[in-house]
C-alpha cells in the first residue's frame, strides 16, 4: 500500500511540475518580455498606497515621498518615482519613439503600459524606463545593461497601487 501511494505521489509531481523561464545573459529584450509578461503578486516593500518588489542584489539607500533610490553590486545608483497622481487619474502613456536613442520602444503588457528608452553614452548607457506608473533611471556600463534590466522590470512589473488608501491621500 504505501508503495502504490508513493508510486502515485511521485507521478502526480512529475505532471504537475514547475516550469523553468531561463533568462538571458546577453539579450535584454527577450529577458524584458519573459519577466513583463508574467503575472507576480508578491511584494517586499510597502508603502502608503502602493507596494512592490525589489530583488536580491539590490540595496535600499533613501525614500523620499514618492521615490525611491536603491544601490545594486556594481555600486550603481537605480532611481524610483512613482508616479500615484497619473496612477489615480488614469493618465494614458504619450512616449513617442526616439529615432536617435540607442533603443527606444513602447511597451505594454498585461493592460499596463509605459516606455523604454535607451542612450548610449560612450561606454555607459543612460537607461529611462517608465511602466505601470512608475519610472526608474540608471546609468551602467554597458556589461552591465542586462542585469539593470532584469532588476528594474522585477520592480516595475511589481507594483500594486491601493486605490482605498491613494482616494484618501490624492482624492
Amino acid at each position: 500500500m504505501k508503495k502504490v501511494i508513493v508510486l502515485l505521489s511521485i507521478v502526480l509531481l512529475l505532471m504537475t511540475g514547475c516550469s523553468i523561464k531561463k533568462l538571458d545573459d546577453k539579450d535584454f529584450e527577450s529577458n524584458m518580455n519573459v519577466l513583463l509578461s508574467e503575472k507576480v503578486s508578491n511584494s517586499n516593500v510597502n508603502f502608503e498606497g502602493y507596494k512592490y518588489y525589489v530583488p536580491e542584489g539590490l540595496k535600499f539607500v533613501n525614500k523620499e515621498e514618492y521615490n525611491a533610490i536603491f544601490k545594486d553590486r556594481f555600486n550603481n545608483k537605480y532611481y524610483l518615482y512613482v508616479d500615484v497622481i497619473s496612477y489615480y487619474h488614469k493618465i494614458e502613456n504619450t512616449y513617442k519613439i526616439n529615432q536617435d536613442a540607442y533603443y527606444s520602444k513602447v511597451i505594454d503588457y498585461n493592460d499596463k503600459t509605459g516606455y523604454l528608452e535607451i542612450i548610449e553614452s560612450g561606454s555607459k548607457y543612460y537607461v529611462e524606463f517608465m511602466f505601470n506608473y512608475a519610472k526608474i533611471e540608471v546609468l551602467v556600463d554597458k556589461d552591465q545593461l542586462v542585469n539593470a534590466m532584469n532588476n528594474m522590470c522585477y520592480i516595475l512589473r511589481s507594483i500594486k497601487f491601493n486605490d482605498k488608501v491613494l482616494e484618501s491621500l490624492v482624492g
